[in-house]
């Protein structure tokens, strides 16, 4: 079978893809539009590849001297032909497809970052789309989307509906994701009186806790459809002793039918300690965020 020619375009776009397209990625990650997109005829990216064209032009013109010839006009025409091939379908296309090969590793150190790789691995790209205990709307910022469906128990912002995370106004099997973030600490003592997940849901016990946790899941698995995903933030609890309340979690959710398709973990300083007593056990200084499927 014969090999296809290819055209001039294709040509060119290979050449940039191997000698440029590294630094094109690094250049066009900031313009991108609220979906995440590269926004096609942007006036830094235009500015960006004539820069590079003229201060890279003695590189570029063993590169491109067998087509440039081919074109009727000046060096400017030529480069406006490529800067219209950097914003064609065909090249966005590319690196977009070369973004889906990016990998992410389980632990990180900001939230915002934890989440979009979740958001990108296993949503697809879609923003969560409901977040039942959204207290202040603290995990949305730095690129991570609002929800459609926000409640809190106690709405602290405008926009969020009141509703238990144990009973939302939500049909059977009609939401695709869900994020929990319920609180960890239980016994009580200190200020702990003072922190809103006290003042929400009761001041817990152990046995408070389990059941606002299993009630959250059961809830969770209600609302979620086939293959929906709940990622569910905990962080284990160290008082006279340690409770692995991660491990504990992903029996209760597999109990119900979710499968625990990822872990993510998120390290940083935690405040909540008692520096006055000997310490006894590591300070747990990371959270978990579960990703389940519903099966």
């Amino acid at each position: 079978m014969k090999k296809q020619k290819k055209t001039i375009e294709e040509k060119i776009i290979e050449r940039f893809r191997k000698r440029f397209g590294r630094f094109y990625c690094d250049a066009v990650k900031q313009e991108v539009d609220m979906e995440g997109n590269l926004i096609v005829g942007s006036g830094e990216i235009e500015e960006w590849i004539v820069d590079l064209l003229r201060e890279e032009r003695k590189k570029l013109r063993k590169a491109i001297k067998k087509w440039e010839p081919r074109f009727k006009g000046s060096e400017t025409d030529f480069e406006n032909f490529l800067i219209d091939l950097f914003e064609s379908d065909s090249i966005h296309q590319f690196y977009k497809e070369k973004e889906k090969t990016k990998h992410f590793k389980s632990v990180f150190e900001n939230e915002q970052e934890l989440l979009k790789a979740i958001i990108d691995i296993h949503l697809k790209g879609k923003p969560i789309e409901c977040d039942p205990m959204y207290f202040k709307g603290n995990f949305y910022k730095n690129g991570v989307k609002e929800p459609e469906f926000k409640f809190d128990i106690r709405p602290q912002v405008l926009g969020v509906e009141k509703a238990d995370a144990r009973k939302l106004p939500i049909e059977n099997e009609s939401i695709s994701s869900m994020i929990l973030d319920p609180p960890f600490m239980f016994g009580g003592h200190g200020k702990q009186k003072e922190y809103y997940s006290s003042q929400t849901h009761g001041f817990l016990s152990w046995k408070q806790l389990q059941e606002l946790y299993q009630g959250i899941l059961k809830e969770a698995y209600r609302v979620l459809k086939k293959k929906g995903i709940l990622i569910f933030k905990c962080q284990d609890y160290t008082d006279s002793k340690t409770t692995m309340t991660h491990c504990l979690v992903y029996n209760w959710a597999t109990e119900i039918g979710f499968y625990a398709k990822d872990i993510a973990i998120l390290v940083k300083p935690n405040k909540v300690y008692n520096p006055n007593t000997i310490q006894r056990h590591l300070r747990k200084i990371h959270t978990y965020f579960w990703i389940f499927e519903k099966r």
